[in-house]
C-alpha cells in the first residue's frame, strides 16, 4: 500500500511538472488548480498581470491571491459549481475592479484534466485579459452612436448604399427630401426606386437607371455637384438636387456607395426667376438705349423746327404782333426750351450705364474746381459763392463725377431763399473705422470709404420726402417756382450707384441741406467692368 501511494504521488508530481512546463510558455495568464482550488502554478504572464509573485501564490486558495482580489462570486459558482458538472467552460466574462490593478475585463477558460488512472484532479484556468479591446469596442461603438447622431441631424440628404444597389441606410433628411413616410420605403434597391421615380437632367432628358447618381458612383465614378430633377411618378411631386458621392471603405473593409443629397428646388426657382428678370431688364435697357436714340434723334428735331421757325416768326411779324400774340410766341419758347432740356436730362441719365467710362484716378477737387468756374455766371447772378475745401483722389468715371457735382452744385445755386445770396460748402471725411466697411450691389466687399458733402443754406425740405427726392420727375415745389425737370438728382443717384455707393441728405424747411456721397477710394474690380 505505501508503495503504491508513493507511486502515485510520483505520477501526480510528474503531472504537475509537465502542466507547469506547459504553462510556462504560454504568453497568456494561465493557472493550475488542484482539487482543492489552490494553486499549484502559474505563469509568468499571469504574475505580471496581476501583480502578484510566486511566493505568495502557490499553495493558497486562488480566492486568498492578492488581498482577496480574485474572490470573485462569479468565479466561485463557475469553479464549484458549473466545472464540476461540466468539466469545462469557455468565454466567461468578468468585469471585476482589482485592488491591485484597477477594474478589468476578463475572458474566463476552465477545464478539468484528470490524469491516468483517475489518480490526480487538476484545474487548468486560462484567463485572457480583454479591457483594452472593450475599451476599443466602446469607443467604436460611441463613435457609430456620434456619427449616427450626425448623420441624422444632417441637413443634407445621405443615402448609403452597397455595390449590389441595396440602400441600408437613408438619413432622415433624405428621407423627407424625397416624400418617404418611414425608414422602409427608403430602403430598397435601386432597380425598386425606378418604378416609381424618374430622373432627368435640368434640360428634361430622361436618364436610364445606369445613370442615376447611385448607379454611377457604384460604378465607380466620383460625383461632384451633379444636379438631377427628381418626380415622383404615382404622386405630383417633383424637385430638384445636386449630388456629391463616392465609394468609402467601411471600418469593416466593406466598400460602400455614400452619396449626399442637397435639396437646391427653391434655389434653382430663384435663379429662374432671376434669369427672367435679368432677360426682362436687358429688354428694358434696349428700350431705354432706344428711347435715348430716338430722344436724341427724332425728338429733338421737331423741337430744334418748332424753335427755328418760331425765330423767323418774331423777326418777320414780331413788331406787328400785339402784346398777346408775343406772350404766347414767348410761350411757344419757353415750352420747347423745357422741353428739349427734359430730353437732354432724360438722355443723361440713360447713358450713365451706357455710356460710362472705365473708372480712372480722379481728383474730385480738381473737377469742382472746374465746376464752379463752368457755374461762374449763375454764380455772379445770385451773387452767391461756392467753398472747395480739400477732396480726396478716387477710382472713378471722371465724366460722372463732373456731372455729379454739377448737378449737386448747381441745385445748391438754384435753390436758394429768396434775398439771402447763396453759400455752398463741399468738404470731404475720409471713414476709416471697420464698421464703415460694406458690400457693393454686386456682392463685393468694399475698402475704404470717403464722405463727399454738399451743403448749402438754401430754401431746404422735410425729410419725410426724403426717399421722393431721388425718383425720377419727383419735384418739391411748383413747377413755375424753380427751374427744372426732377430728373438731376435721379442721375446723381444712379452715378453714385455704379460707383458702389450711397447718397443721402440732411435738411429742415428753410435751413438749408447737406448732400452726403458715401464713395469706396478703390473700385472692386467687377465694378469696374460695365
Amino acid at each position: 500500500m505505501i508503495a503504491e501511494k508513493s507511486k502515485q504521488e510520483s505520477r501526480h508530481d510528474r503531472a504537475l511538472d509537465y502542466f507547469q512546463n506547459i504553462v510556462e510558455t504560454v504568453r497568456e495568464p494561465l493557472v493550475i488548480l488542484d482539487s482543492d482550488l489552490r494553486v499549484t502554478g502559474a505563469s509568468r504572464s499571469f504574475y505580471n498581470t496581476f501583480s502578484v509573485t510566486k511566493e505568495e501564490t502557490e499553495g493558497r486558495l486562488i480566492y486568498e491571491l492578492g488581498d482577496r482580489q480574485w474572490d470573485i462570486p462569479a468565479l466561485r459558482t463557475l469553479l464549484e459549481e458549473i466545472l464540476p458538472e461540466h468539466t469545462e467552460f469557455n468565454g466567461f466574462e468578468v468585469d471585476h475592479l482589482f485592488p491591485r490593478v484597477g477594474r478589468r475585463v476578463i475572458l474566463l477558460n476552465a477545464r478539468q484534466i484528470v490524469t491516468e488512472k483517475r489518480s490526480a484532479t487538476m484545474i487548468l484556468l486560462a484567463i485572457e485579459d480583454i479591457t483594452d479591446r472593450k475599451r476599443q469596442e466602446q469607443f467604436l461603438r460611441e463613435s457609430e452612436e456620434r456619427l449616427q447622431t450626425i448623420i441624422e441631424n444632417l441637413h443634407e440628404g445621405l443615402v448609403i448604399s452597397d455595390l449590389h444597389g441595396q440602400v441600408p441606410h437613408f438619413n432622415h433628411a433624405g428621407l423627407a427630401m424625397h416624400g418617404f413616410s418611414s425608414k422602409e420605403e427608403g430602403l430598397l434597391k435601386i432597380s425598386q426606386f425606378h418604378e416609381f421615380l424618374e430622373l432627368s437632367t435640368l434640360d428634361g432628358s430622361v436618364l436610364a437607371v445606369e445613370a442615376w447618381p447611385l448607379a454611377r458612383v457604384i460604378a465607380g465614378e466620383v460625383l461632384t455637384d451633379y444636379e438631377v430633377c427628381l418626380r415622383r411618378i404615382d404622386t405630383d411631386w417633383q424637385a430638384t438636387f445636386r449630388y456629391n458621392g463616392a465609394i468609402v471603405k467601411a471600418p469593416n473593409g466593406q466598400p460602400l456607395a455614400f452619396l449626399t443629397i442637397t435639396d437646391i428646388t427653391k434655389r434653382k426657382r430663384i435663379e429662374a426667376k432671376l434669369k427672367s428678370y435679368s432677360a426682362k431688364l436687358e429688354r428694358s435697357n434696349s428700350e431705354l438705349q432706344d428711347f435715348a436714340q430716338i430722344a436724341s434723334h427724332d425728338l429733338q428735331e421737331p423741337l430744334r423746327k418748332i424753335l427755328a421757325f418760331g425765330e423767323r416768326l418774331k423777326a418777320k411779324a414780331g413788331e406787328a404782333l400785339d402784346a398777346e400774340c408775343q406772350d404766347y410766341l414767348q410761350r411757344m419758347f419757353n415750352a420747347a426750351g423745357r422741353m428739349q432740356t427734359l430730353i437732354n436730362d432724360l438722355l443723361t441719365f440713360s447713358q450713365v450705364e451706357t455710356q460710362a467710362q472705365v473708372f480712372d484716378a480722379v481728383n474730385l477737387g480738381v473737377i469742382a474746381r472746374e465746376v464752379s468756374n463752368d457755374l461762374e455766371a449763375l454764380i455772379e447772378q445770385s451773387g452767391g459763392r461756392v467753398e472747395i475745401g480739400e477732396l480726396p483722389t478716387l477710382a472713378a468715371d471722371p465724366v460722372q463725377m463732373r456731372q455729379l457735382l454739377q448737378n449737386l452744385i448747381g441745385n445748391a445755386l438754384k435753390y436758394c431763399r429768396a434775398g439771402v445770396p447763396p453759400e455752398v460748402r463741399i468738404s470731404s471725411e475720409e471713414l476709416t473705422e471697420p464698421r464703415h466697411a460694406s458690400i457693393n450691389n454686386n456682392g463685393a466687399l468694399v475698402g475704404k470709404l470717403i464722405q463727399v458733402s454738399v451743403a448749402d443754406n438754401g430754401i431746404g425740405f422735410d425729410e419725410k420726402y426724403l426717399d421722393r427726392i431721388f425718383n425720377m420727375f419727383q419735384r418739391l415745389h411748383k413747377k413755375g417756382e424753380y427751374e427744372g425737370t426732377g430728373v438731376g438728382l435721379a442721375i446723381c443717384r444712379k452715378i453714385v450707384d455704379r460707383h458702389s455707393g450711397t447718397i443721402t441728405a440732411r435738411s429742415s424747411p428753410g435751413q438749408g441741406t447737406t448732400f452726403v456721397v458715401t464713395m469706396p477710394v478703390t473700385q472692386p474690380k467687377e465694378v469696374e467692368l460695365v
